[in-house]
């Protein structure tokens, strides 16, 4: 099946998106970032606002992709609406505070053990955290907001460098209402395990953070990292815990509800949630751990 403009798909439209929903305000500069970023595989859908359909490109060429359709079991839910519009909460009242007005306490710098390190504040200067990292490099962070552990990738062409890329593949998915996605499809260390759950086994087999339960996390998890009060479009994240992050989409987990062969992914540079086909190469960020459900996070509305 083709997607064209008479198709239906149940996804959301992507978060904050100009054609959709412009209620965090980029207005020109958002448009004008989308327009240089136009790539046959990776679009941002923004194009659900104008044909109806997420404007869906086959990883081998610039061709509409076909993709069979099918309803999710029942135990695979979809990022939908309701984690839309939770997660829209959170990302316009990020959007809507000063730089300078943050949660102090919202990220705790972890080093390779899962020990919080004693360099945790840093101002919002490139030059500081930078020299914060250099001398002592963390391994991942602790959302105090959500209660996720997030892992830091590093620059140093090992196994979690962070110019990777790995395609979308989860081999339980066997019993066909879902597309596994494909094996070692993407460029990494030595050229093997290219592939999102053999990146997740090699994670966890060397224990990140003195943990073994690494996993994908899900568009909404991913998108709680969206900051948009520095330099987005640009760098939609904060840098100073989140160094090495680079531009393209992140995978997540979630599916999209009809078109089997796409999953959701959170892009970075543009700071929205967007769909790729799961041969597509993409970045991964792990997450562990369970969403936490605190007075805080209840006070925000940030719960879906």
């Amino acid at each position: 099946m083709l997607c064209n403009p008479s198709s239906r798909r149940t996804g959301p439209p992507g978060i904050g998106s100009t054609a959709v929903n412009d209620s965090v305000g980029w207005g020109g500069d958002m448009v004008e970032a989308l327009a240089r970023r136009v790539r046959p595989v990776f679009l941002s859908l923004l194009a659900v606002g104008l044909s109806g359909c997420a404007l869906f490109t086959d990883p081998a060429g610039d061709e509409q992709a076909p993709c069979p359709t099918a309803k999710l079991p029942e135990n695979r839910q979809p990022f939908d609406f309701v984690a839309r519009e939770s997660l829209q909460k959170l990302v316009e009242r990020n959007a809507n505070s000063d730089k300078g007005d943050t949660d102090k306490n919202r990220f705790v710098r972890l080093g390779e053990q899962g020990t919080p390190l004693s360099q945790q504040q840093a101002k919002y200067d490139s030059a500081a955290w930078a020299r914060d990292y250099s001398k002592v490099p963390w391994a991942c962070v602790t959302d105090n907001r959500t209660g996720l552990s997030w892992e830091v990738k590093r620059n140093d062409l090992s196994l979690q460098d962070r110019h990777w890329t790995y395609t979308w593949y989860d081999a339980s998915l066997t019993d066909g209402r879902e597309y596994a996605g494909q094996a070692n499809g993407g460029k990494c260390l030595e050229g093997s395990g290219c592939d999102t759950q053999a990146y997740i086994d090699a994670v966890n087999a060397r224990g990140l953070c003195g943990h073994d339960d690494w996993r994908l996390p899900q568009a909404f998890e991913l998108a709680t990292l969206l900051d948009r009060r520095i330099d987005c479009p640009g760098s939609c994240i904060d840098q100073r815990y989140f160094p090495n992050t680079v531009k393209g989409g992140y995978w997540t987990s979630s599916p999209f509800d009809e078109f089997i062969c796409y999953a959701w992914a959170v892009d970075f540079e543009l700071g929205d949630t967007t769909g790729a086909h799961k041969n597509t190469p993409l970045h991964v960020r792990l997450v562990r751990g369970n969403w936490l459900k605190s007075p805080a996070l209840e006070k925000h509305g940030d719960v879906p």
